[in-house]
């Protein structure tokens, strides 16, 4: 296990996570301009909503736990190259160069 997926495991099933944000795209056909996850409480669960911005519309998806920690990885290693990651603990910033 890489640090940053000790990272994501930590933050995502800790509830640590304030705020994710993906952005600077990896290849122009990606068709998200940036992602954002965060924490929400629906139906008493705490859910993790991945908010897609796609020109000027917003898709959003709810996610679990170990849902979120994969899309957050997928997203970055297909689709993004910097996340700033928001937690109760400390503000981090994520560049990755090579997938």
């Amino acid at each position: 296990m890489t640090q940053l997926e000790q990272i994501f495991k930590d933050i995502f099933q800790g509830e640590q996570l304030i705020r994710m944000i993906f952005s600077s795209k990896r290849k122009k056909s990606c068709p998200y301009q940036k992602v954002t996850i965060r924490p929400v409480k629906l139906n008493e669960h705490m859910v993790f909503q991945a908010e897609y911005t796609v020109g000027n519309q917003v898709i959003h998806e709810n996610l679990l736990p170990d849902e979120a920690e994969k899309k957050a990885m997928q997203l970055l290693k297909d689709n993004f190259k910097q996340i700033n990651l928001f937690t109760i603990y400390e503000d981090m910033q994520v560049l990755a160069a090579k997938p």
